[in-house]
């Protein structure tokens, strides 16, 4: 149908990408398999929350993660209150601190526990 050149071609194309699925797959599981792979995967877990925004930073032994929780803010309403809290935990310890990682609500309180 094609030419014996174009089929080689794809058929190379498609040996070689193929390789390269198994080789990103392989890497993939080794990093699982690794002590603080992942986001969620260090001693101290970040919950999945659905009103934060949550940035962290990694180091060896710790972490710390910033808590953005916004309110009053709209299409009517440009500009919100906007508060924020610091968490940090050492993963021998595996504990948030000052307290655990919680939730924004969409009423008027700050945060709730999950």
């Amino acid at each position: 149908m094609r030419g014996d050149g174009v089929d080689e071609l794809l058929t190379n194309f498609e040996a070689e990408l193929a390789d390269m699925t198994s080789q990103d797959m392989r890497q993939s599981q080794q990093r699982q398999h690794s002590y603080g792979a992942g986001y969620y995967n260090f001693a101290c877990r970040v919950p999945q929350l659905k009103n934060s925004e949550v940035t962290c930073w990694k180091w060896p032994n710790w972490q710390s993660c910033k808590q953005t929780c916004i309110y009053g803010h709209g299409i009517g309403t440009q500009r919100g209150t906007m508060r924020s809290l610091t968490f940090s935990c050492r993963n021998s310890e595996n504990a948030w601190k000052p307290h655990r990682i919680a939730d924004c609500q969409r009423k008027s309180s700050y945060c709730k526990e999950f």
